[in-house]
């Protein structure tokens, strides 16, 4: 594996992903990452863990997945892969040790932070087992927290695939920072603190580690609260 750490969703189930193989030959494939908001503190991260954006136990036996390959109007001979989201992080976070969901109960309840060994769990079996080694076409995109992840792992895909043209489509997933930025309280934001709840996440779940390095090191890291 790329990273050393195992595969897991926020409750500690094992990690896992769809494949819908193409309807005849291609080496063409499709990367639709799951979006689903994100969990911006301990609570909200250990209610998720109790649905399908946060437990395998949650995901369905099979699941449909959309080519965008090819012209408007998309090519559905696609391989395709379709990464179901449940690390709260968009496939970002990266923590070797259970985080505690209250830092006062020594034992209690936990979080697994794993979304950046998912993503490349899933990149390493579809190279090594279903094909992706022979792709000479890849788009890697999603909606919402998926087109986020699609913005910040398109160049990870990338490194990974070296003879294969790879592009990144998100549909949306470019949050800005308004006035009007959480003022419903939708996913626990505070009105005008988006970028400091978004903070507070990146720092929770050791989200660095799947984000660009450059960005990183250019903003000087992420900061909880700040």
């Amino acid at each position: 594996p790329i990273t050393p750490l195992g595969a897991r969703c926020l409750d500690a189930s094992p990690y896992a992903f769809y494949h819908v193989p193409a309807a005849r030959p291609t080496t063409k494939w499709t990367v639709y990452l799951q979006g689903g908001g994100h969990c911006l503190d301990e609570a909200s991260c250990w209610s998720r863990a109790h649905g399908p954006t946060g437990s395998s136990a949650r995901f369905v036996n099979e699941s449909e997945c959309l080519c965008m390959n090819g012209p408007p109007g998309h090519d559905a001979s696609c391989n395709c892969l379709y990464p179901p989201y449940c690390d709260g992080a968009s496939f970002s976070g990266l923590r070797a040790e259970p985080w505690p969901v209250n830092a006062s109960q020594p034992g209690g309840p936990a979080l697994f932070f794993r979304g950046l060994a998912n993503l490349d769990a899933t990149l390493d079996y579809a190279t090594d087992v279903l094909g992706l080694a022979d792709a000479t076409d890849v788009v890697v995109g999603g909606a919402s927290a998926g087109g986020l992840s699609a913005y910040l792992h398109a160049d990870r895909w990338r490194a990974a695939l070296a003879s294969t043209r790879v592009t990144a489509l998100p549909d949306s997933g470019f949050f800005l920072e308004t006035d009007a930025t959480g003022a419903s309280g939708a996913n626990g934001l505070t009105p005008g603190k988006f970028a400091s709840s978004m903070g507070a996440m990146v720092a929770m779940a050791n989200a660095t580690a799947g984000l660009p390095a450059a960005c990183v090191g250019a903003l000087g890291g992420a900061r909880r609260g700040g």
